[in-house]
C-alpha cells in the first residue's frame, strides 16, 4: 500500500490519489513516487559509503598508532581543530615518541612550546629529534630559540648538539663559539670530544696557533692523555711559527706550546 506524508500540507494522501507513481495531495500538492525511492537509495548509498570510510579509517588508525589507537583519538582532532592545550600536545608528542615518529612529535612539542612559553624541555626535545633525523638547518634554529629563552641556564648538552647543527649547516664561526663557551666550563661532558670538534673547526679557518694550544690543553691534563690528537698536533707543530692567531677561550688555562 502506497502512503504519502504531504511536505506542505503533512496530510497523507489517500490511496485513490496515487496515479501511475505520482501522488497528489489535496492541497494541490504532487510527489513522485519514482524520485521517493531514487532519493532513499541514494541516501543509504551515501550512508554505506560513510559506513565504508569510517571502517577504512580505523583501520588506518589502528595501523599508525597501533595500541595508542583510542588513546591519541581525542588529543588528535583537537589538535586539527586548533584547540589542543599544552597537556594534549604534550602526550601526542609522547604517543609519537613511543611510534618512532619524529616529524609529530616535534610539530606537537613545538606547538605545545608555542602555547606555554615555560615549556622550555619541549625545544631540547624536538632539537634532539631534528638532529637525530640530520634536519640540521631546523635543528639549529629550534636550539638557537632555547638558548634565547634558556640564557645562562642553559644545558651544556645541548649546547654541544647546537655546536654540531651549526657545523653541518656550515656556520662555522658560530659553532666555534659554542665549542669555545663549552671549553670555559671545566666539568664539560665528552670535553675531548668538544676540544677535538673545535679544533678541527680551527684548523678550517686556519687558526693554527689556537688550535695547537687547545690540543697542548688537553694534552697536558692527563698522562692518559699525553697522545691528544697526536697527528694534528704534528702536522701543527711547523705552522704556528706563521700563525698570529692565538684566542682561547677566556677562562681555559694556557699551555705551553714548548710540549
Amino acid at each position: 500500500m502506497n502512503t504519502f506524508n504531504c511536505p506542505i500540507c503533512f496530510k497523507t494522501a489517500a490511496e485513490d490519489r496515487f496515479v501511475e507513481g505520482v501522488a497528489y495531495c489535496e492541497c494541490g500538492h504532487s510527489y513522485s513516487i519514482s524520485d521517493r525511492k531514487e532519493k532513499g537509495d541514494f541516501k543509504v548509498a551515501v550512508q554505506l559509503l560513510f559506513l565504508g570510510l569510517f571502517a577504512v579509517g580505523a583501520v588506518v588508525q589502528v595501523f599508525i598508532w597501533d595500541t595508542y589507537a583510542l588513546k591519541i583519538v581525542v588529543p588528535k582532532i583537537k589538535q586539527l581543530a586548533g584547540i589542543a592545550k599544552p597537556n594534549d600536545l604534550n602526550l601526542i608528542a609522547q604517543i609519537c615518541n613511543a611510534r618512532k615518529n619524529a616529524n609529530c612529535e616535534v610539530v606537537a612539542l613545538l606547538k605545545s612550546y608555542d602555547l606555554d612559553k615555560t615549556q622550555v624541555e619541549n625545544l631540547i626535545r624536538a632539537g634532539d629529534a631534528l638532529l637525530a633525523k640530520k634536519r640540521y638547518r631546523d635543528a639549529s634554529r629550534v636550539y638557537a630559540t632555547y638558548f634565547e629563552a634558556s640564557g645562562r641556564a642553559a644545558n651544556p648538552e645541548v649546547r654541544f648538539n647546537y655546536a654540531l647543527a651549526l657545523t653541518e649547516v656550515g656556520l662555522i664561526e658560530e659553532a666555534k663559539d659554542q665549542y669555545a663557551r663549552l671549553l670555559d666550563q671545566p666539568d664539560s661532558k665528552h670535553k675531548f670530544n668538544i676540544a677535538r670538534n673545535y679544533v678541527d673547526l680551527l684548523m678550517k679557518t686556519r687558526e693554527h696557533t689556537t688550535a695547537r694550544r687547545v690540543i697542548a690543553e688537553y694534552r697536558n691534563s692527563s698522562p692518559s692523555a699525553s697522545m691528544f690528537m697526536d697527528k694534528e698536533w704534528k702536522q701543527l707543530t711547523p705552522m704556528t711559527g706563521l700563525d698570529t692567531n692565538s684566542r682561547l677561550p677566556a677562562n681555559m688555562a694556557r699551555a705551553s706550546l714548548d710540549r
